[in-house]
């Protein structure tokens, strides 16, 4: 008889929840044998739809999507999002819009399974797939530059948000504050400030 399969995921959204950038990881072992593991980022950065929640879905649903490629039948899922972990056994209602299409997702996905368990773990069980969480976070922000974005108008033009806020820092307060500024320009900013504080 072949070890049993177990997938840890989990989720993230840094460095503010919601609204920072949504990142996913998971880790599927056969016995103690870590078989696979992946990580990435969902939703839009900055936006209001990127949560720590989506980003626990997104991590399950690429978990079992894998395993269900890989002709794995038999799995025992294991992550630390409560909330996560209930909806899935049916002891939590799915209440948010933001979330139904996932939970849907997920559900449709662990139906194809012959046996399924869902259990939750404290975070500190759960220290790898978080580990690939934070490394999908790191890889996101070097990728999109949203701390050295330079400003396309005004006397600071060409300036990187970082350095408005280090040097200006009244004038990115300002500009927060300001109804013609976009919303993503907006969040940059104010992400930005909490990342240097």
């Amino acid at each position: 008889m072949e070890p049993a399969y177990t997938a840890y995921f989990d989720g993230a959204c840094e460095p503010i929840n919601p609204g920072g950038i949504a990142s996913w990881g998971y880790v599927v072992y056969q016995g103690d044998t870590i078989i696979h593991s992946a990580c990435g980022t969902t939703g839009n950065p900055l936006s209001a739809t990127t949560t720590n929640n989506v980003a626990e879905y997104t991590g399950l649903i690429k978990a079992l999507k894998y395993c269900i490629e890989n002709n794995i039948r038999n799995l025992i899922v294991k992550g630390d999002s409560q909330l996560v972990i209930n909806q899935m056994k049916g002891t939590y209602k799915v209440g948010s819009h933001n979330l139904i299409g996932l939970y849907n997702q997920a559900c449709v996905y662990a139906r194809q399974f012959e046996t399924i368990v869902f259990q939750w773990i404290p975070r500190e069980e759960n220290k790898i797939a978080d580990s690939l969480t934070k490394r999908a976070y790191e890889n996101a922000v070097a990728k999109h530059n949203i701390y050295t974005s330079k400003l396309p108008f005004g006397k600071f033009k060409g300036r990187s948000i970082y350095w408005i806020i280090e040097h200006c820092p009244r004038y990115a307060e300002w500009l927060t504050k300001q109804e013609w500024v976009s919303p993503y320009l907006k969040k940059m900013l104010e992400v930005s400030s909490r990342q240097r504080s």
